[in-house]
């Protein structure tokens, strides 16, 4: 999810020296927004505002300014923007608020990034996670449009991970796929489908295999889905191989900005006993069982 909206430097605020403990599987958290007692699931894929379902954003008393849009893949989404105190724990900062036409929670009355939060750390812990075969620590980048990121390192071209505790299971962009495909060998092993994605929003994704493949975050990566026709910018994807009787159709899609991405999805994060951010410096550190079992 890509958003273009206008967002407060919350980040940049000063913090208490508190840890907030989250259980992975319902990491929940209780906070009040212009008065308003709210549930908020904390994910490190959202961006650096508080999203909301619209029956929440109705409840708050709130004058709605400005217009705001994302966009889930090729899917905009229609929304608005407003500013906020956010209280928890005793420390209020100024946030943020968006609210879209599609909600995005299952089981929270939104959601929020831990940038967004006033914690130095936050830890998600996992109770039925395997036994930790490792531990792995990233520095963490803030973009606006695509959030919380570690780079992937120099030799796959600027391609971020992103990681999430509930949203979809572990997808490449396209233009993360093509970065991947050229660094790895990489070549598509199954038919089209269509995955989910942010809002429940369902969206073109196909399977690509590796001859090479290697480690994103600690985590060997053998195969991954692709979301073929999202955020591919110019980048080029591998193409099937044409017989002399195929007859080919193909559709030219608009240009749509690149974003470089692989989001590491719960089916590979539920492998981590504990995922513990730090504000300052930015950092994420995974202590999981990286190797599949």
């Amino acid at each position: 999810m890509l958003a273009a909206v206008p967002l407060l430097a919350a980040a940049h605020a000063p913090r208490p020296e508190q840890q907030l403990m989250l259980d992975a599987a319902q990491p929940f958290v209780q906070v009040t927004i212009a008065g308003v007692p709210l549930r908020l699931r904390v994910d490190p894929a959202e961006h650096g505002l508080v999203l909301l379902d619209r029956a929440a954003a109705d409840r708050l008393p709130l004058t709605w300014t400005e217009d705001a849009e994302t966009d889930v893949g090729r899917i905009r989404l229609a929304g608005h923007v407003a500013r906020a105190t956010l209280l928890v724990d005793g420390h209020s900062r100024q946030v943020s608020v968006a609210a879209y036409e599609r909600d995005c929670c299952r089981d929270a009355d939104g959601a929020v990034g831990p940038d967004t939060l006033p914690y130095a750390v936050i830890r998600w812990s996992r109770a039925d996670a395997p036994d930790p075969t490792g531990e792995r620590t990233m520095a963490l980048a803030m973009d606006m449009r695509s959030g919380l990121h570690a780079d992937a390192g120099p030799q796959l071209d600027g391609l971020q991970i992103a990681f999430t505790l509930y949203r979809s299971d572990t997808v490449a962009t396209a233009a993360g796929g093509a970065i991947l495909a050229r660094a790895w060998g990489g070549a598509w092993t199954g038919p089209a489908t269509l995955g989910r994605a942010a809002f429940g929003l369902l969206r073109p994704i196909r399977p690509m295999a590796f001859a090479l493949p290697q480690k994103l975050a600690g985590f060997p990566i053998r195969m991954i889905d692709v979301r073929t026709a999202d955020f591919g910018g110019r980048s080029l994807l591998p193409q099937d191989k044409v017989g002399p009787d195929d007859i080919i159709v193909s559709r030219r899609l608009p240009l749509q900005d690149a974003w470089p991405a692989v989001i590491l999805g719960p089916d590979v994060l539920r492998r981590c006993a504990e995922i513990v951010y730090v504000a300052a410096p930015r950092s994420l550190t995974l202590r999981c069982a990286f190797e599949a079992r």
